[in-house]
């Protein structure tokens, strides 16, 4: 990067470089940092618990099955989405809070491999979200084992 940089003319490498400076707000970082370290914590509560399984990505299925659940308050998405679940895609700019984008989206989530599924969630959802998640999946396992 830095040797595209310095091949470019002095005036524009003047107006470019204070752009890549910009610092990022404090909530934003800590949102990353949370995304990093709930994701990897999620993930392993999910493995250890599907570890056994003789399905392909146990984990990740069942992992992405909860997420879907835990968005439309534990209704069955055969009968649509609730309020809760729309409010969590709407997060994403491109769909401008319009529902019908948001189902469309959804279709298209769903053909796109699960770890890609999981991250999109996952993203969405904010550190308290991820948090009460993950409490509610270590309370199933506690439930389950």
């Amino acid at each position: 990067m830095n040797t595209f940089i310095q091949q470019l003319p002095e005036d524009i490498k003047n107006y470019i470089i204070p752009f890549t400076y910009s610092v990022q707000s404090s909530e934003l970082l800590e949102d990353i940092r949370c995304f990093v370290s709930s994701k990897q914590e999620v993930s392993c509560i999910y493995f250890r618990h599907w570890f056994d399984s003789t399905e392909d990505d146990a984990e990740k299925c069942w992992l992405i099955n909860d997420l879907f659940a835990y968005a439309n308050d534990y209704n069955p998405t055969i009968f649509g989405y609730v309020d809760s679940f729309y409010n969590i895609f709407s997060r994403n700019i491109m769909l401008n809070k319009d529902n019908e984008k948001i189902k469309h989206f959804i279709i298209n989530l769903e053909s796109e491999n699960l770890d890609k599924q999981i991250n999109i969630f996952w993203g969405l959802m904010t550190p308290e979200e991820r948090d009460d998640f993950i409490n509610i999946a270590n309370m199933k396992i506690r439930i389950i084992n």
